[in-house]
């Protein structure tokens, strides 16, 4: 709820993986989701998004969604949990990846939590506590493709589809 207004209804899982809205994807999950201005571009018959200080390579499945958006600028929204150090990726899972420069570790036992820049985006990353990334260190944070979030540009900031559901 929003401003006395219901902005989706549904099981806490279903609002987790699929909000409606920038404001639910933000409310849900802590820390709160990343969110970067971006732009959908393709190049070589492929399909990125583009934040600027890097650009990730959208996966076949999510095309066909997105290849209206072609040259449109929207927001690109990452959960934390959906990034790890490159130094151990998920392998069963769809990645692409981008250097970041560290700025704050905090290791929380079962996880670290990484403040992160890439260019002028600040993010937030939760990875495996194997992790030996270090303060003012660059490191490469992959991210599971398959868990990004695009979300219009303008108000209300609608999640554009990317999945049959």
């Amino acid at each position: 709820m929003k401003d006395g207004l219901v902005q989706q209804v549904g099981s806490p899982m279903e609002i987790y993986e699929y909000p409606v809205n920038r404001f639910v994807g933000g409310f849900i999950g802590n820390p709160g989701m990343n969110f970067m201005p971006a732009a959908i571009v393709a190049e070589d018959s492929k399909l990125y998004v583009d934040a600027g200080s890097f650009r990730l390579l959208i996966p076949e499945a999510k095309v066909p969604f997105l290849q209206s958006q072609s040259g449109q600028e929207v927001i690109l929204g990452i959960r934390p949990e959906h990034m790890e150090d490159g130094a151990f990726p998920d392998q069963s899972v769809v990645t692409d990846s981008f250097r970041a420069v560290v700025e704050v570790v905090e290791t929380l036992g079962s996880e670290v939590q990484l403040d992160v820049v890439s260019g002028e985006h600040s993010l937030v990353a939760r990875v495996d506590p194997r992790t030996t990334a270090r303060r003012h260190q660059e490191i490469e944070l992959a991210v599971n493709m398959d868990k990004i979030h695009i979300f219009e540009k303008e108000f209300p900031s609608n999640r554009i589809r990317t999945e049959k559901r």
